[in-house]
């Protein structure tokens, strides 16, 4: 969809709508979903308020506890400053009077991206199943709406790690029943879709891929930090002669062995976001906001990330990396996987719970030896920005249908 070819809306046939969706913690690919997903909505229908619904469960803002460090103010001012929140703040340990409002506020209900259907089940008491995570809010949630009078769209949600098997029959049935009143339905990874299979194929029938939101960021609008923040790695003695690698990684055997194997080939090694002692430089901490952080990416010969998020902003920036899952997941779907797939990366994938075929230390030497893909990539991410532009379009469609008879 071209938005040159659309005109505004007239005043007449203005709406709003709200995103609901994980955009409050500190973490930079979870800001950087809810921003890009708001302004390509903004975008693709002009004359309409969007917002992001400014809901926060109380129990995670406790686990994720004080701002500590530089990185988390830089993100929690990102957040709160650039995030087209809503003027109402609701803080609070459940549901209870979310949808009333969002149905006296908006005209449509998005939920997603990200893995705003991520549950954990425990075995309590007598086999009795449990969900007690401050990180994961007990099912059914806000992200589940049963019972709301305005149309309800999932925009290429994610269930992440939830483990599907634990899912009690009786939780299963009142899922199914919630995806009945969904307008339209997404999905983001193969995993999810394995899950909506679970539910119903009837459902799954139903539901078409959308990609992360992320991947509909103006490249340019990306481009545009790259040079602030490789000025500030040479203010921290960063040399641009000698290749570099970036990592996002908890330290482990295997993870160790790669970057001693990267360490002897010349690179220099930075770590973002996560602590890790076999760095050269340890940016964990540092105060980079979402954009900066992607423009961090661009600044690297190569990188390891286990994050999903720079996994993408590699993609995006044209950068040989591999993907790698550290998080104890049986899962062969996982939404880092389903990525690499779509791209036809699977050989840059490593999984180091299941630990299959080759060593993490193997697939980085065969990364060197290879040339990437650059044109593949870009072609790949052209279709996914049309995918994101037609699904776009199916909800202008939904919103304004007043509006095909203005257009015409």
């Amino acid at each position: 969809m071209s938005n040159s070819n659309v005109l505004p809306l007239p005043h007449i046939f203005r709406k709003n709508l709200g995103i609901l969706t994980l955009h409050s913690g500190l973490n930079e690919g979870a800001i950087l979903q809810a921003l890009a997903l708001s302004r390509h909505l903004a975008r693709s229908i002009p004359g309409s308020q969007v917002e992001i619904i400014d809901f926060r469960y109380s129990q995670k803002i406790t686990a994720y506890g004080p701002l500590i460090n530089q990185r988390h103010i830089a993100l929690f001012n990102f957040a709160s400053r650039a995030l087209p929140l809503s003027k109402n703040r609701m803080i609070q340990p459940d549901r209870t009077g979310l949808y009333q409002k969002i149905e006296q506020e908006y005209n449509l209900l998005i939920l997603g991206s990200d893995e705003i259907w991520k549950l954990k089940y425990e075995k309590g008491w007598l086999g009795l199943t449990k969900q007690c995570s401050p990180w994961h809010p007990a099912f059914p949630n806000a992200y589940w709406p049963e019972k709301i009078s305005i149309p309800v769209i999932a925009y290429a949600p994610s269930i992440g790690r939830t483990d599907i098997t634990t899912i009690p029959r009786r939780h299963r049935i009142q899922m199914e029943k919630c995806m009945r009143h969904f307008t339209l339905l997404s999905y983001r990874d193969e995993k999810t879709l394995q899950f909506l299979e679970w539910l119903s194929p009837a459902i799954a029938q139903k539901a078409v891929f959308v990609p992360d939101p992320v991947f509909t960021l103006p490249l340019d609008q990306i481009q545009s930090f790259q040079e602030n923040v490789k000025f500030r790695l040479m203010e921290k003695g960063i040399n641009f002669d000698r290749p570099l690698l970036g990592i996002i990684l908890d330290p482990s055997e295997e993870t160790n062995n790669a970057l001693r194997f990267f360490r002897k080939k010349g690179y220099q090694i930075i770590a973002f976001s996560y602590p890790n002692v076999q760095c050269d430089l340890d940016l964990s901490s540092e105060a980079f906001n979402p954009l900066e952080w992607m423009g961090l990416f661009q600044c690297m010969d190569i990188c390891l990330s286990c994050r999903f998020h720079g996994c993408i902003s590699c993609l995006m920036g044209n950068v040989p990396f591999i993907g790698i899952d550290q998080y104890n997941s049986k899962s062969k779907n996982t939404k880092i996987r389903s990525l690499l797939k779509t791209f036809d990366l699977e050989k840059n994938y490593f999984n180091e719970y299941l630990r299959e075929g080759k060593s993490l230390k193997q697939i980085c030497e065969a990364l060197l030896e290879q040339p990437w893909p650059t044109d593949s990539i870009s072609k790949k991410i052209d279709q996914l920005r049309n995918l994101s532009n037609v699904f776009a379009e199916k909800i202008l469609n939904i919103i304004t249908p007043e509006y095909e008879t203005v257009r015409k």
